[in-house]
């Protein structure tokens, strides 16, 4: 039998820590079932996104959006990952935004055509004024 399995790592794990607790629990399965036996492996590690709430890219798009909405947007963590984590690790500032919406990537698959327009206006106005705001 094989298994595959994707985990979200949360900022400031490392991966030797996540490696030790999956072993542990391998062995601990070992333990109890001499008939169990696996080996773990890693295809693929990839830090999370975490970018400072003080950072100027967030801060910038932070006001750009209060401005366009009439309030900053509320700030909060995510259990997926995006390429954004991968500019953050090159030194490229990073940020999520976006519109509402639901059923990502599935074929029910929407976005809140408001929301799209206000996104849009936000990142026009951020874009507009980063450059002097940095």
């Amino acid at each position: 039998c094989r298994a595959q399995f994707v985990r979200r790592m949360l900022p400031g794990q490392p991966q030797a820590d996540i490696d030790r607790q999956l072993r542990d629990l391998l062995d601990g399965l070992a333990q109890r079932d001499p008939h169990f036996r696996a080996e773990l492996t890693w295809q693929l590690w990839r830090e999370p996104l975490l970018t400072a709430a003080g950072a100027p890219i967030a801060r910038a798009l932070l006001n750009s959006a209060a401005t366009v909405l009439g309030q900053p947007p509320e700030s909060c963590g995510a259990p997926w990952w995006t390429d954004a984590a991968l500019f953050q690790t090159a030194g490229i500032p990073s940020v999520i935004f976006g519109p509402r919406g639901g059923g990502i990537h599935a074929i029910d698959e929407w976005v809140d055509l408001p929301s799209l327009d206000a996104v849009t206006r936000t990142l026009q106005t951020l874009l507009s004024g980063f450059g002097r705001a940095a």
